[in-house]
């Protein structure tokens, strides 16, 4: 037996309101629609559920499925209030994960702006280098991912959404932030270089050779900032790795050549993002734009 929700809906407004009337007025429809839509659902039960006369009064039938109805379409007005949730973004979970320097960066803000907004949907981020997120994707273990210089692949589509340019960052004290303006690569020469992640992104390039024997190699940034901090070395960074304003660290820009790198926003090829995931591009893509514009 199928039984439209319409119908059980304006027998329980009958039921309860105890008027056709008054269950029409509730529902917004005539009476008569009303009276058919009840005369329907006895039809298909087989048997009244409401006596015979002029006083609304319910028959043994009609008392036994009352609550049975009223409690299905509670159930039912739930799944479609979560249906109407998801389908508007406002509901689900979504994975993200990030190359250090946007999850350190950009990410925190990012959350922050997303969850004021989407405060029903669960939120699970992580960092890691480009290669690893690129694989996240790939994978399906995450929804998004934000990286750098992604190779072309058949299985992941990638936006850009902004350049930067590598530079060093170095102490405001050490001898390479005595130099006006931009540095050269050949300075770096014989200046003791810690290592990180965003070199391998310079392997395939002749500047390469100015980081192959880092003094010391760390894989995360929080690490490798406090060791430029305590005069262990500089380090070559990308510009949005580079703290900003910091009171001990300072970011010189490196030429001859200057080379960039592109961010982006990392998919799955072929699959359509849920409306809460495609919802937290769409912000990441008008973050980035502010970024650019400033």
């Amino acid at each position: 037996m199928e039984l439209k929700a319409t119908q059980l809906r304006h027998f329980v407004n009958v039921a309860s309101s105890k008027s056709f009337k008054e269950a029409a007025r509730r529902s917004f429809r005539s009476q008569p629609a009303i009276s058919l839509a009840v005369k329907t659902l006895e039809s298909q039960l087989g048997a009244q559920l409401f006596e015979n006369g002029k006083r609304v009064v319910l028959t043994g039938l009609g008392t036994a499925v009352l609550p049975i109805f009223q409690e299905f379409l509670e159930h039912h007005d739930r799944l479609a209030r979560s249906i109407e949730q998801a389908s508007k973004g406002q509901s689900g979970d979504i994975s993200i994960a990030a190359n250090p320097s946007v999850a350190s960066r950009w990410l925190p803000l990012i959350i922050r702006e997303y969850t004021e907004k989407y405060p029903g949907v669960g939120l699970f981020a992580t960092d890691d280098n480009s290669e690893k997120v690129l694989e996240l994707v790939a994978s399906g273990r995450v929804d998004l991912g934000l990286a750098s210089d992604v190779p072309a692949t058949s299985e992941i589509d990638f936006t850009p959404i902004i350049t930067d340019t590598f530079g060093v960052v170095c102490r405001r004290d050490h001898r390479l932030n005595k130099r006006a303006g931009a540095l050269e690569w050949s300075q770096l020469r014989g200046v003791s270089i810690i290592g990180n992640m965003t070199h391998g992104l310079l392997a395939s390039h002749q500047v390469h050779t100015y980081l192959q024997k880092p003094r010391m190699f760390m894989s995360t940034l929080t690490s490798l900032l406090a060791n430029v901090e305590g005069g262990v070395g500089v380090t070559v960074l990308p510009k949005l790795a580079a703290p900003d304003e910091h009171p001990i660290l300072t970011f010189k820009s490196l030429r001859s050549p200057q080379l960039h790198r592109t961010i982006g926003i990392l998919v799955r090829r072929g699959r359509t993002l849920p409306p809460h995931a495609q919802a937290m591009r769409e912000l990441i893509l008008r973050r980035f734009q502010k970024s650019r514009a400033a």
